[in-house]
């Protein structure tokens, strides 16, 4: 019988490890340094660039990760209360971050200018659904100093 207990404690052990595994791997996009994530938020704009700040600052969806796409090139994801950010030559910048929809946004950015996309995320039949709205920098600045830098992406 005692052989049994040992068992069943190394069972409930490894249980416990792939839930610790599994909690692990659902936390996102891996983060930049906390410092990476100051440095972002107030990053002057490069000469000849825009900077585009693509923010989800909810805590809804927390096992959710959005994958994001610029100009139809994958350059990673969002999950709760994370940012990325898009440095890009003036023009046309094309947006798109997967849920249960696909939201698209088409921004017209201008060199000097920053810009700031708020990522949505609200109940969906399958998975969550997500929104993207061009917001005030006020608001959006206000939004991306709550969230961590997960990407910083040079077109």
């Amino acid at each position: 019988m005692p052989h049994r207990a040992a068992g069943s404690v190394a069972w409930v052990a490894a249980l416990a490890l792939l839930a610790t595994a599994v909690l692990a791997g659902c936390s996102g996009a891996s983060a930049a340094p906390p410092v990476d994530s100051a440095a972002a938020r107030r990053l002057p704009v490069p000469p000849g660039k825009a900077l585009v700040y693509l923010y989800r600052p909810a805590l809804f969806g927390v096992g959710f990760k959005s994958d994001v796409s610029v100009n139809e090139q994958p350059v990673g994801a969002t999950t709760v209360k994370s940012f990325i950010l898009i440095e890009s030559p003036p023009g046309r910048v094309y947006l798109e971050v997967g849920g249960e929809d696909t939201a698209r946004l088409l921004l017209n950015v201008e060199a000097g200018q920053r810009y700031f996309v708020h990522q949505e995320v609200s109940v969906g039949l399958l998975k969550p659904r997500t929104a993207l709205t061009l917001v005030s920098a006020v608001q959006g600045q206000e939004g991306v100093d709550i969230c961590t830098l997960v990407r910083h992406v040079k077109l």
